[in-house]
């Protein structure tokens, strides 16, 4: 579990992390460097998700040899509302959420804390408008959790 506690607002007691994949966490069907090592180390106190359309089909490939949760949108509904549902389903204010397509608004504004990432392909300007946080790329999100002091001081009001 991941907790962070303000003076000045609601306390955060966080235990899922679910990942958007391209465009996220990956640029072209490929896993960015340095990903996958902040990932396990995140594995130690959250229990991760990947939820995806997987466009490039690569995702399964890509963490076959590691302990996290893959979910494919695929026709279930629309990914959209797919990433909502997963949300709630998990319990919206103990999940974090990451992502940058249209699809992920919902997904980051239903979330206790989300991350808008821009990275290579760009953000929609509706999921930015959703997330608590903004950041250049999925590595600088990913070290916001890994060193809570860092998230705490963009959070704090």
């Amino acid at each position: 579990m991941l907790q962070l506690n303000f003076d000045n607002r609601k306390d955060l007691e966080l235990e899922n992390l679910i990942l958007d994949y391209n465009g996220t966490i990956a640029f072209q069907g490929k896993t960015i460097a340095g990903v996958k090592e902040k990932l396990s180390k995140l594995s130690e106190i959250l229990d991760i998700y990947i939820v995806t359309a997987d466009t490039y089909g690569t995702v399964r490939e890509e963490f076959k040899d590691h302990s996290i949760n893959i979910e494919i949108t695929g026709d279930k509904l629309t990914g959209t509302k797919y990433k909502k549902e997963f949300v709630e389903n998990l319990g919206a204010a103990k999940t974090i959420s990451i992502g940058n397509g249209v699809n992920d608004r919902l997904m980051l504004k239903e979330s206790g804390l989300s991350l808008a990432i821009i990275g290579g392909e760009g953000a929609s300007v509706k999921t930015v408008l959703k997330a608590d946080i903004l950041v250049r790329d999925i590595l600088e999100g990913l070290d916001l959790l890994l060193n809570t002091d860092s998230l705490k001081a963009t959070l704090r009001r």
